[in-house]
């Protein structure tokens, strides 16, 4: 191979290199990504490297299936009337494992998550530090 070739090769294995790293994300520092606290980072972080599974996946009742009340509190669609409730639980207390007058039923303001959309819905409330899903 003459000195000529050895330029050449050597100037395309350069220039290909800088090529391909034109137009890529920064490689992600996995142990930076460890070291944070574990905890939900959304749905939008996932749509920045799974656009298209995000956006299949946004079109679907399946992205509406955990609503936060305070960020849309038009998402609890029952009346949560206490009377009413009751009496709906009345028609079935024979297979509930509590006594009607045992289960708890919040207040609407107590109401962290709506669990659905349209069909049915449960509603999660937060005593000390657990979570229930109501009524409880």
């Amino acid at each position: 191979m003459t000195c000529r070739h050895i330029i050449v090769v050597g100037t395309v294995l350069i220039m290909s290199a800088l090529l391909s790293a034109c137009g890529r994300e920064p490689s992600v520092d996995i142990k930076a990504v460890k070291a944070q606290p574990k905890t939900f980072i959304g749905s939008d972080t996932c749509r920045n490297c799974h656009l298209e599974h995000y956006d299949s996946w946004k079109t679907t009742l399946h992205s509406r299936m955990l609503i936060d009340v305070k960020e849309n509190p038009h998402a609890i669609v029952a009346d949560m009337n206490p009377e009413l409730i009751r009496a709906d639980l009345e028609k079935i207390k024979d297979k509930l494992k509590v006594p009607v007058e045992d289960i708890y039923i919040p207040d609407p303001a107590e109401i962290l998550y709506v669990i659905g959309t349209q069909w049915k819905q449960r509603y999660v409330i937060k005593k000390g530090e657990t979570f229930h899903v109501a009524p409880v």
